[in-house]
C-alpha cells in the first residue's frame, strides 16, 4: 500500500477520468436494483453521494460527522450525521459493489478475441478477494479466529465477470469463513450452455464439474493435491508422480474425485526456480500455521502445472491451454485497482 500522500496525488490525477465514468453510470438504477434506494432521493442525489465517498477515499479515519459534512458539500445542501445514520442500511454493500465493478471492473476486450476463445459465448472468471474489517463487525463478517479465542472481522468479495465483454455477472459479499469451495456452486446460477469457466484450484469441487459437463459448460481449472485421479479404463488410482517421472508431461483422459468425473488432465513442468519457490512457500505456510509439512509426493508435484478441462486437445493444444488460463490473472488487476484506488487497505473507522 502506497503512503497517503502518494495515494492522494494518484487519486487527484485520476479523478477527472473516474468522475467521467461515474457520470456515465445510471447510479440511481443501480441503487434501486440493490435495494439501497426505494424512492426518489429527497435531499441527496445518488451521484452526489458517490462523489462525496470518492472525495473521502484518501482519508484513513472516518466518522459519520465527517462523511455527512462532505456529502452535504457535494450536494450543496445541509446534511446531519443523524440523517446519514438513518439513511445507511445493509443494502449499501451491494450498491457500492455494483458501482465499484462498473467503474473498475472493465477489462480490455482485445485480449479476448483470439481464436482460442472463439468457440465460447462467454468466458466467465470467478475469484475472490479479502479485506480485514474492524472487530466490531465480526458478527456480520466473521473472520478467522486464533488459538486465544479472539474473533476477527473480514470481508470476502466473490466476483464473477465475463472476459469477452468485460461485464460483471455476479458480486456477493460474505465473511471470510465462507471459503471458495463453498462459493464454487455460485457459478451454476450464472453459467449457461456455450460458456467457458476459468477458476483457480481453490474452487475445485468435482461435483460442480460434473454439473458443468451435464449442462454443456466448458471449464479450465487447476488440480488440487488430494483430489483423487483415476484411470478411466480400470478405475484404479493413478500414480501421478510415477507417470510424470517416466513421461515428463501428460495430456490424457482421467476420472477425478469421488464422482469419477471424466476430464482431460494436462501436466506441464514449470521452471525449477518456480517449483522451489512453491515448495518454500508451502513449507513456510505449514510452519506458520503449526501444520504438518507437505509430503514428498506433494513437493514433487509442485514441479508441474496440473490442469483439468473438458475442452479437447483438438481445440486447445497444451500451449494454448496455458495461455488461456493466464487470462484468469486479469481479475487480480481489478482487485488491486479496488484496493489502491478505493483505499481498501489501511482503512480505519472510529466511533462517533
Amino acid at each position: 500500500m502506497q503512503n497517503p500522500a502518494d495515494f492522494f496525488d494518484t487519486l487527484q490525477q485520476q479523478l477527472p477520468a473516474i468522475l467521467a465514468k461515474l457520470q456515465d453510470l445510471d447510479v440511481e438504477a443501480l441503487a434501486r436494483q440493490s435495494g439501497f434506494l426505494k424512492r426518489c432521493p429527497r435531499k441527496i442525489p445518488m451521484l452526489d453521494f458517490l462523489r462525496a465517498l470518492l472525495a473521502l477515499a484518501p482519508e484513513t479515519h472516518l466518522s459519520l460527522e465527517r462523511i455527512a459534512s462532505v456529502v452535504a458539500l457535494a450536494a450543496n445542501t445541509t446534511y446531519s450525521k443523524q440523517a446519514l445514520n438513518q439513511r445507511l442500511s445493509h443494502q449499501i454493500e451491494p450498491f457500492l459493489a455494483q458501482v465499484i465493478t462498473a467503474l473498475f471492473g472493465q477489462l480490455d476486450p482485445s485480449v479476448c478475441t483470439s481464436q482460442a476463445l472463439a468457440p465460447f459465448q462467454r468466458v466467465l472468471v470467478q475469484d475472490s478477494t479479502t479485506q480485514s474489517l474492524p472487530k466490531l463487525l465480526a458478527k456480520i463478517f466473521p473472520g478467522s479466529g486464533n488459538q486465544h479465542g479472539q474473533d476477527y472481522a473480514a470481508l470476502k468479495i466473490q466476483w464473477i465477470c465475463d472476459l469477452k465483454s468485460g461485464a460483471t455477472q455476479q458480486v456477493s459479499l460474505s465473511g471470510f469463513t465462507r471459503n471458495d469451495q463453498a462459493a464454487a456452486p455460485d457459478l451454476l446460477k450464472v453459467a449457461r450452455l456455450g460458456d467457458l469457466v476459468l477458476r483457480d484450484l481453490g474452487y475445485l469441487v468435482t461435483a460442480v464439474l460434473a454439473q458443468f459437463i451435464e449442462q454443456h459448460i466448458s471449464f479450465l481449472t487447476r488440480h488440487r493435491h488430494g483430489v483423487g485421479l483415476y484411470d478411466p479404463t480400470s478405475g484404479e488410482p493413478l500414480d501421478l508422480p510415477q507417470l510424470l517421472r517416466t513421461l515428463g508431461t501428460l495430456d490424457c483422459q482421467v476420472l477425478v474425485g469421488p464422482e469419477r468425473v471424466p476430464v482431460r488432465l494436462v501436466a506441464l513442468p514449470v521452471p525449477e526456480e518456480v517449483a522451489n519457490l512453491r515448495r518454500h512457500r508451502a513449507k513456510s505456510s505449514a510452519q506458520r500455521r503449526h501444520r504438518a509439512p507437505p509430503g514428498q509426493e506433494h513437493l514433487f508435484l509442485m514441479g508441474w502445472n496440473l490442469f483439468l478441462t473438458n475442452v479437447p486437445a483438438s481445440i486447445w493444444p497444451p500451449k494454448t491451454l496455458v495461455a488461456v488460463y493466464r487470462l484468469r490473472w486479469r481479475i487480480e488487476i481489478v482487485f488491486k485497482t479496488w484496493k489502491l484506488v478505493l483505499n481498501f487497505v489501511g482503512l480505519k473507522f472510529r466511533p462517533v
